[in-house]
């Protein structure tokens, strides 16, 4: 049977954080609670101007439905050190509205591995350091879940080196994902635009 929504019903679910997520924090680990993104695995955060038309705006999904485009953010503070992997959306008091990844700058699969390298595919940058700080996860093959930062990148070979060896070398069959940056406390960090979406029923498999 066929389903539909007006999209009254899908802004009014986005209009939960447009009206109250206030604040914003970059985080080392995926957050779960209240407390672990705004404390235990925060490494910097910035206040949001909540409301349509300030830090939200609502628009038509890219696929289907209805999104919000979160305006970016820029200088940062960071007031922790490590590797920054998600972003947390909450109301700076209790609850927890909503958790991404930042933002995957490359995925394929890899020529090669060695204990402490990573060869990326042919069409990787060839600017040398270009990935430098950023997080890199195997997603499939001999090693996938390991995640290490970028300690340097060679344009020209496209080897990654990585900032501590991995448990289990890379091969050829070995997916990747880059995505993320490394941080250092009283340093900045720039985040993008990026956006929430829903889908409209239909198209939800």
């Amino acid at each position: 049977m066929a389903k539909s929504v007006n999209n009254l019903v899908l802004d009014a679910a986005l209009d939960v954080v447009i009206d109250n997520a206030d604040r914003v924090d970059v985080c080392s680990v995926e957050p779960v609670t209240y407390a672990e993104a705004t404390s235990t695995y925060t490494l910097a955060t910035e206040t949001m101007v909540v409301g349509e038309g300030n830090d939200y705006n609502t628009t038509d999904g890219d696929t289907s439905g209805r999104k919000v485009a979160i305006d970016p953010k820029n200088g940062i503070t960071v007031t922790g050190t490590g590797m920054a992997t998600h972003v947390a959306l909450t109301d700076g008091a209790t609850i927890l509205y909503y958790v991404t990844e930042l933002g995957s700058v490359r995925s394929n699969t890899a020529q090669a591995g060695a204990a402490s390298t990573i060869t990326l595919d042919v069409g990787a940058s060839a600017v040398n350091d270009f990935y430098n700080d950023m997080a890199i996860r195997i997603t499939g093959g001999p090693n996938a879940g390991e995640t290490r930062y970028i300690a340097s990148y060679v344009g020209s070979t496209k080897v990654a080196t990585v900032g501590s060896a991995w448990s289990v070398t890379p091969t050829a069959s070995s997916t990747f994902k880059i995505f993320g940056q490394q941080l250092t406390a009283a340093n900045t960090i720039n985040l993008p635009t990026w956006d929430i979406e829903i889908l409209d029923p239909t198209v939800v498999t």
